[in-house]
């Protein structure tokens, strides 16, 4: 074999181990991008999961907030007393009464705070102020209008859902009251 002949071997024979190197540099390079990519899928999961968990919490605390809000508007309120619905310094206790319910069915609407807790916690007053404003049709002196234009659309939509909820606790809780063993031959 001439010099030339194996200065070319040599040459293709390099080329072919620079090539294939090359080829093993690219590959190596391609599964550690696909490594890099996994990687930052799951960092990204894991980013958005705590992302959500943080909105979550905020949300929580938002709530809990607004809880403390609705309690400080009913706090010191009294029951209205529809006797007292002609009495002119009485008027100051009927739009009161119809701010506190206006309130809270926009927070129980809007989903402000947790419906079980204006449930467990407002419902039998809200209920008594409905029912008395509901039972005044009659215009009220001093304030130019009933008891019952009052309640709004969202009230009326407020009262029919805690309403609900509140029949739906009481049978709940009625079902979990254990039964008496009295004349069962029990002791």
């Amino acid at each position: 074999m001439d010099i030339p002949a194996i200065a070319s071997a040599a040459f293709a024979g390099i080329s072919a181990i620079i090539a294939a190197y090359s080829a093993y540099v690219a590959r190596e390079a391609l599964r550690a991008n696909q490594d890099a990519i996994n990687l930052a899928k799951q960092a990204s999961s894991a980013s958005e999961s705590i992302a959500k968990d943080s909105l979550k919490l905020n949300e929580q605390i938002f709530k809990r907030q607004h809880v403390m809000d609705l309690h400080m508007a009913w706090h010191g309120f009294r029951r209205l007393d529809p006797s007292r619905f002609d009495d002119p310094d009485y008027v100051v206790e009927i739009v009161t009464a119809g701010n506190l319910l206006g309130l809270t069915s926009t927070l129980w609407n809007h989903d402000v705070v947790e419906k079980s807790i204006i449930e467990q916690n407002y419902w039998t007053e809200f209920d008594a102020i409905f029912q008395a404003l509901a039972g005044r049709t009659t215009t009220i002196p001093k304030i130019g209008k009933s008891g019952d234009d009052f309640l709004t659309d969202d009230i009326h939509l407020a009262h029919k859902q805690m309403k609900d909820l509140h029949e739906k606790n009481r049978l709940a809780r009625l079902a979990t009251v254990p039964t008496s063993n009295v004349g069962k031959g029990g002791n």
